[in-house]
């Protein structure tokens, strides 16, 4: 198998890019990062799928090997749109699958319904992140489900009013909350480390804010649900069990039925990092859709 590595030169700077099975002729799937901030390495586990088709990572502006920009006026998810386009171009890509993972899910809807990347023919969206509101919900859900010792501090974290508590007891806390809801493997592998470790925090800060609990970024009004009717080409939407855990909203169902013919796969042992938590699972599902949706041409 071989494997290709270097720089894009698109507008704005270098774009670091890696392709696992690159002399395979079969169409590629290009996997984009979430993060926001995050570099591609914790989404590694997906090289597994390069038996079958080259398997294409890159990192956005600003984030992991690329070129560093510093220009807050890019951290956005219409920009990332085009950018991800950018790459498809300057790959020479006349046709892609697309994976986007959480906040990566707008950047592949932005990039083919309003950056009009024709390169695109299906997606996969896995644990996505197409509404703030929605995202701000399931965390104050998340929050409701924690041991009482740990809910009491991140409600307050959510206010920014954590000066009654102690380091210990916030980082307890939040350890705490993303062990359920974000990556429930005991030990956590070793490329979601190397994401964290490399994550541009003022980028996350500008999108997010200054944590997931005081959610104050320019993504909390961010809403781009009400396009996805727009879509044409085949969709999965994938989702950990542990990541749904809003009783009065079926998020799952919701984005479901937004989508035109869209596939919804739940992994029931398995929270936000589904692609860690239950690899193997994931990536036949993948696998499979990609099968399908090829059959034929």
């Amino acid at each position: 198998m071989k494997t290709e590595e270097g720089y894009l030169d698109i507008d704005g700077g270098k774009i670091w890019y890696k392709i696992y099975g690159a002399d395979n002729r079969a169409i590629p799937l290009i996997v984009v990062h979430g993060g926001p901030g995050f570099s591609h390495d914790y989404l590694e586990p997906l090289n597994g799928l390069a038996d079958e088709r080259p398997v294409i990572f890159y990192d956005q502006t600003d984030c992991g090997n690329s070129s560093k920009s510093n220009d807050p006026s890019r951290w956005c998810v219409e920009y990332f749109g085009r950018e991800l386009a950018q790459v498809c171009t300057a790959l020479g890509l006349k046709q892609c699958h697309a994976l986007g993972h959480s906040f990566a899910a707008a950047i592949v809807v932005s990039c083919l319904l309003e950056a009009k990347c024709d390169a695109i023919k299906t997606m996969i969206l896995a644990g996505p992140m197409l509404n703030g509101a929605i995202m701000n919900d399931d965390i104050a859900c998340a929050i409701d489900l924690m041991p009482e010792e740990h809910r009491t501090v991140l409600r307050f974290a959510r206010s920014n009013d954590t000066s009654k508590f102690t380091q210990d007891q916030l980082d307890k806390a939040q350890t705490t909350f993303l062990r359920q809801v974000y990556c429930r493997v005991d030990t956590w592998p070793e490329c979601l480390y190397r994401s964290i470790g490399k994550q541009n925090t003022a980028f996350f800060n500008h999108m997010i804010g200054q944590s997931l609990f005081n959610f104050t970024g320019n993504l909390r009004d961010f809403d781009i649900t009400d396009k996805l009717g727009d879509i044409k080409v085949p969709v999965l939407l994938t989702w950990g069990a542990h990541e749904c855990v809003n009783p009065d909203f079926d998020k799952a169902a919701f984005h479901n039925n937004k989508i035109p013919g869209a596939r919804t796969i739940i992994l029931n042992e398995a929270s936000h990092m589904h692609h860690l938590e239950q690899t193997e699972a994931y990536l036949e599902a993948v696998r499979g859709f990609l099968r399908e949706n090829e059959a034929g041409n």
